[in-house]
């Protein structure tokens, strides 16, 4: 089997990208002999690793996990004990979801979901990184959305806070930030907002409402779309599938990865 690769993670600079995709091809040997090729723009039929680009017609695109693993040291570490496999697309732009899973990876890597909170008063606005490919459909810019819905909020709900992307601090203006780890945050909040930000998955596992605007999140079919509706749907599901589009380094290295995604493989 050829196997093309993009330039870009054969020389990343932030190493996790190359050290994922040495995993995925030492998986992906572990069931076929390969030849790996160096091209950027490939769109043919044949098999693609990329980082965060769409399109292709075998492109399977790898990202940083859904998931945080909240004992990480860093949030790069806690972003990428994880890496996603979505086929042809980014996040839930892509193909992911292949039919019901069993729970037995929630169970593998103890996965919680906790009871849905029932109060509604406190909101958290969680902000993402403005060049980040997954805000460019937000109307009217990204920064001007982002203010939009803050002033709403703070008419929908009693408290309102904001809470920066970790790698792109944003000017609050006179709006609160609210400080502190991940856990805290989800612990002060009632219901937690974004536009397509995975942190809308932290909150859905922590039993935190969430309310999402763009479908490109990983969460959308669990959260409400607007801020006069919260929503607190089953969540087994939806977590049982996800699981099954993310994987650990060793799940990679192993080739397990790929007796589950080899499904979307269209040669």
């Amino acid at each position: 089997m050829r196997v093309f690769v993009n330039s870009e993670m054969m020389n990343d600079r932030f190493g996790h990208r190359k050290l994922a995709l040495e995993r995925v091809l030492l998986g992906l040997k572990r069931h076929t002999s390969i030849e790996v090729k160096v091209e950027d723009n490939y769109r043919g039929s044949e098999l693609h690793f990329f980082w965060g680009h769409k399109g292709g017609a075998n492109n399977l695109v790898l990202e940083s996990g859904f998931i945080n693993n909240y004992e990480a040291d860093s949030y790069t570490q806690s972003r990428n004990y994880f890496t996603s496999t979505v086929w042809r697309g980014n996040c839930n732009h892509g193909e992911w979801n292949f039919g019901n899973r069993p729970n037995d990876r929630v169970l593998k890597h103890n996965i919680s979901l906790y009871p849905w909170k029932g109060h509604e008063e406190k909101a958290l606005i969680f902000y993402q990184c403005s060049g980040d490919k997954a805000v460019a459909a937000a109307p009217g810019g990204y920064s001007s959305f982002m203010r939009g819905l803050a002033n709403e909020s703070v008419r929908s709900f009693k408290e309102v806070m904001l809470r920066p992307h970790p790698q792109q601090p944003e000017r609050a203006g006179r709006r609160k930030i609210l400080k502190g780890s991940l856990r805290q945050a989800l612990e002060w909040a009632d219901i937690g907002i974004s536009f397509s930000s995975t942190a809308a998955i932290d909150c859905v596992l922590n039993g935190v409402p969430a309310i999402t605007f763009g479908s490109f999140s990983m969460a959308w079919d669990v959260t409400s779309h607007s801020l006069d509706k919260v929503i607190r749907p089953d969540r087994e599901q939806w977590l049982n599938n996800l699981m099954y589009a993310q994987w650990t380094h060793a799940e990679l290295e192993s080739g397990d990865f790929w007796e589950q995604v080899r499904e979307g493989y269209r040669p």
